[in-house]
């Protein structure tokens, strides 16, 4: 009997970009905050969002008060600060010009399907555009 293999590999870009007009355009390098007591990761997927005091990003928040409530982009790569310690420019972000799948993108738990609706509105108007398929 042959032996059976199976893995599992995290979600890249491609479950979530589509297409883009060019790499250097569609694409924005940001710092991401300083982990508050523990490292502050962010998935590929994730909708990240700047603060608004700090210009740092952060993932979305659609409850918060601070900037991170309004969607500012897409995460392209995976990055994590550690706690106390911005990441410089560890996080790149789909953020303008670029078709991306609906279904790669990553919210978080218990975000209401009115809210998803409003962070994909304000996206697009951004120029990132979603589809389900």
């Amino acid at each position: 009997m042959m032996p059976y293999y199976s893995m599992t590999q995290d979600k890249g870009l491609t479950s979530v970009l589509k297409w883009e007009v060019h790499p250097d355009f569609s694409r924005e390098s940001v710092v991401l905050l300083a982990g508050a007591g523990s490292a502050r990761t962010i998935k590929v997927g994730q909708l990240i969002a700047m603060l608004a005091n700090e210009g740092k990003a952060v993932a979305w928040d659609p409850d918060a008060a601070d900037g991170s409530e309004i969607p500012w982009g897409i995460a392209a790569t995976d990055a994590e600060a550690a706690d106390g310690v911005d990441l410089a420019f560890g996080l790149v972000a789909l953020r303008r010009q670029c078709l991306c799948f609906a279904n790669g993108i990553v919210w978080p738990e218990g975000v209401s399907d009115a809210q998803k609706a409003e962070a994909l509105e304000v996206l697009e108007a951004q120029g990132i555009v979603t589809r389900f398929n």
